[in-house]
């Protein structure tokens, strides 16, 4: 399994990706995967859930960051987002195009979980 030091960084990244709108766009409608490995949404959820194993983390944040209520807040629902907009996908197909996702509501709730985790880590910064 993955150690927690080297997962927080890669779901930080991950909502660095999450938030940039233009590189996700020519990554995922484009198909120009020159600055991203995250081909669609299906990679990046896999990449998060099978690879990263965030159930498991997701359940045991507040032991690993017992200090950071933010953090661990905001990398709980950016979690929680992830598999929320994979269900929602199933629920509604349009939303298996990338564009049509990427311009929704929902999405725009897992960018605002992935802003809330990126303000936690300044915050975090800003405190050391």
């Amino acid at each position: 399994m993955i150690e927690f030091e080297t997962w927080l960084p890669q779901i930080v990244g991950y909502c660095e990706l999450v938030v940039d709108d233009m590189r996700l766009r020519q990554a995922w409608i484009k198909r120009d995967f020159s600055k991203t490995s995250v081909t669609d949404f299906d990679e990046l959820y896999e990449q998060v859930f099978d690879d990263l194993d965030a159930n498991y983390f997701a359940v045991n944040l507040y032991r690993y960051l017992p200090n950071s209520g933010r953090m661990t807040t905001g990398i709980a629902d950016f979690i929680k987002m992830l598999q929320e907009t994979d269900r929602v996908r199933t629920e509604n197909p349009d939303l298996l195009d990338a564009s049509l996702l990427l311009d929704s509501d929902q999405w725009r709730l897992v960018r605002n979980s992935a802003f809330a985790v990126l303000n936690a880590v300044k915050h975090e910064e800003g405190e050391k």
